[in-house]
């Protein structure tokens, strides 16, 4: 991350725009992460898993290894959000009784889920941030400024008594 930072210092200190990902006023480590994820090491994966060079083992379609699947009150699988990611990311599958399941397509697609869900809560975050700010400049604005009360210290205390005494 630091090698983009100091890419985005150099753009800046030559007047160049600042590159997407390289400022490091605003950092976004979780969207290079995702983006990264997404167009590059998904589709590498998916061409080594169709090609069959990625290492893994041979299960069969009911089998549910390492996958969470949520079910509602029937019994019935719920589509969610995750499942498109994962339909992105993952490699499409041919209809038969047996796959493959490779550990490694399988993190990337857990860390593709956690990045993505860093961004939401990053959104998130930041919306309600800004929605704090726009009602805290909706107050209104008090010009009596705040007197501040200093202490005295003991050198100045020790000043005054000599002064009172004549």
């Amino acid at each position: 991350m630091s090698l983009y930072c100091l890419q985005g210092d150099e753009e800046s200190s030559l007047g160049l725009p600042i590159s997407p990902f390289m400022d490091r006023s605003s950092p976004q480590l979780a969207k290079l992460q995702e983006s990264f994820i997404t167009h590059i090491v998904g589709p590498l994966c998916n061409s080594y898993d169709a090609a069959g060079l990625l290492p893994g083992r041979w299960i069969e379609e009911d089998e549910d290894v390492l996958e969470c699947a949520e079910e509602d009150e029937d019994g019935d699988e719920i589509e969610t959000e995750d499942d498109d990611m994962e339909e992105d990311i993952a490699p499409k599958r041919r209809k038969g009784r047996r796959r493959m399941f490779c550990s490694i397509m399988h993190h990337l697609t857990e860390n593709h889920k956690v990045w993505k869900k860093v961004i939401e809560e990053e959104e998130k975050s930041k919306s309600e941030l800004s929605k704090q700010q726009s009602e805290n400049s909706s107050l209104p604005q008090t010009s009596d400024d705040i007197q501040v009360i200093e202490e005295e210290t003991e050198e100045d205390e020790e000043r005054q008594q000599p002064e009172q005494k004549k």
